[in-house]
């Protein structure tokens, strides 16, 4: 079970929200699972489910304190109610804090998160979630996070993330793009570039530099990297300074 949407700043009058997502083929019981406040690694307070919920493979369930305060802002009736368990989460911090997942005691996934993950066109972050955009790529690493689009009213509780992307194709070679073009316009698609590598060994490093068409520097996204055999790199849209990129090639 892995980490996979998290709201941390709600909007006034609304809740803070955790969503897991069963990766594996086995029928899990939630009542086993304990959520835990971290700082740096250490633990500052933690609550177990209290209630038994069957969370089946594949499966997305939203845990919040005021689930009712979740379905009212963020969704439709579409959404299956099945997939919320009410039940008491540790704090939060809206700036940034740290969530781990236990099993019987056992650490199985966690996330140290900061609100500067957002993307910096965002001025106001209250009420949108950090939604995580593959399921392979490992739970802490900052680019495997991403503002919830707008067109999905900024969080995605118990469905599909809005900035989740399909199952890539394996040997397109050593470096590509899941996508050529991109706009960073919060819609849900193709809102920023994910720069993809597969190499055949570990040792590998990598510098990774963003240019206009002019040849003048623009960001680094990378600098002496050093690779595992296949993940991906970030880029949002953004200079090196933080403002948002001109409309152009680069």
């Amino acid at each position: 079970i892995l980490i996979n949407e998290i709201l941390f700043n709600p909007n006034v009058g609304s809740s803070d929200f955790l969503e897991l997502y069963n990766t594996s083929d086995n029928v899990l019981n939630l009542a086993d699972f304990t959520i835990a406040n971290t700082d740096n690694g250490l633990i500052n307070s933690f609550e177990n489910i209290e209630t038994g919920y069957l969370l089946f493979p594949q499966t997305y369930a939203v845990l919040s304190p005021a689930i009712q305060n979740i379905k009212n802002e963020y969704l439709d009736e579409t959404v299956n109610d099945a997939l919320f368990l009410e039940t008491n989460l540790p704090t939060f911090p809206s700036n940034k804090g740290g969530i781990l997942l236990l099993y019987n005691g056992s650490a199985i996934d966690g996330l140290e998160y900061s609100a500067d993950w957002h993307h910096t066109s965002i001025t106001n972050k209250q009420g949108i979630s950090l939604e995580r955009i593959d399921f392979d790529t490992e739970t802490q690493n900052k680019d495997n996070w991403h503002s919830a689009a707008s067109d999905v009213g900024f969080a995605t509780p118990s469905y599909t993330n809005s900035q989740s992307i399909d199952e890539q194709s394996a040997n397109m070679g050593e470096v590509w793009l899941t996508n050529k073009t991109f706009s960073p316009d919060f819609d849900g698609f193709e809102d920023f570039l994910l720069i993809n590598y597969e190499v055949e060994q570990n040792g590998f490093s990598a510098t990774i530099n963003i240019y206009d068409a002019n040849g003048r520097w623009i960001k680094r996204i990378a600098k002496n990297d050093i690779l595992g055999t296949s993940g991906f790199y970030k880029w949002d849209g953004t200079t090196d300074n933080g403002t948002k990129a001109r409309m152009g090639i680069y």
